[in-house]
């Protein structure tokens, strides 16, 4: 047992988004005492500091009260992304982008480890691309666009123009909606149309979406892009990445970097890369 005076804002919000199941009050008590020579009514009194201060929420399922982290509260995911909610402000460093999200019911507000992994996908793959070759040029495309996250990160990392899709009418609303919030609905558009109607070939593809999906849409996916484009998948169960890996690995597409978290995985591929399989790779 670890005996030392625990920072317990930091250990309890540890706890939780790290924990590959929702957490009730009781597992997280549980979990607490039994880490540190604490008592009940500490942790509880820590918590109900985290609910006030609206770093954490309960959720209610089928009768049920989990502890979550809040979407209602800016969250960071490194190196540069702040996700924040219509009427909160981060404390932004030198480098650093807030992409501003209205409350709404799509998929993509950071709660979920895919939509994480994603971003630091699209992050690392802008580095890369910017070291390469000093500049970030073409368009993006975002399969999927829920609340249009990664979509709008993408842009104001530097893409200049991108397209969102996604067949759920309200997600399409919603992403409209993010855009405009974020002045960038002059360089984007969000529709629902199949890939095969699209006419551009776009320099990068994010997908944060179910492996048969993505193993669905990948024959259209290669037909558009160029050489060297780049391409981010999220939402693969990490027993999965094998699967995505060696089918990519078919069309010439090199897995350049892979992340993994909770049971998720996110891959990197580039189309037509010599690199051999077997690119960078972290783990959360």
């Amino acid at each position: 047992m670890n005996n030392a005076l625990p920072d317990l804002d930091s250990a309890i919000l540890k706890e939780i988004a790290e924990s590959s199941r929702r957490l009730t009050l009781p597992d997280i008590e549980r979990r607490l005492i039994q880490r540190f020579r604490i008592g009940r009514r500490q942790i509880r009194r820590t918590i109900r500091r985290l609910l006030e201060r609206n770093q954490l929420q309960f959720t209610y399922t089928f009768g049920s009260s989990f502890l979550e982290v809040s979407v209602n509260h800016p969250r960071f995911i490194p190196p540069r992304i702040w996700l924040a909610p219509s009427g909160t402000t981060p404390n932004l460093e030198d480098g650093q982008i807030a992409v501003l999200l209205q409350s709404g019911a799509a998929f993509g507000a950071g709660d979920h480890p895919s939509t994480r992994q994603a971003l630091r996908g699209l992050q690392w793959t802008v580095h890369h691309v910017t070291a390469a070759s000093g500049v970030i040029s073409g368009k993006v495309l975002d399969i999927g666009t829920g609340s249009g996250v990664l979509l709008i990160s993408a842009l104001k990392l530097g893409f200049p123009k991108g397209t969102g899709m996604d067949t759920d009418p309200c997600a399409r609303v919603e992403a409209r909606q993010n855009l405009r919030l974020n002045g960038l609905d002059h360089c984007a558009r969000i529709h629902g149309r199949a890939l095969g109607s699209l006419q551009e070939k776009p320099a990068l593809i994010l997908a944060n979406l179910r492996l048969p999906t993505i193993m669905e849409l990948l024959p259209e996916m290669d037909r558009r892009m160029p050489p060297e484009a780049m391409a981010v998948f999220s939402g693969i169960h990490t027993a999965e990445e094998p699967v995505i890996v060696k089918r990519c690995a078919t069309r010439s597409w090199a897995c350049l970097w892979r992340c993994s978290e909770k049971d998720w995985s996110a891959v990197v591929f580039q189309k037509g890369n010599a690199m051999a399989d077997g690119g960078s790779s972290e783990s959360v």
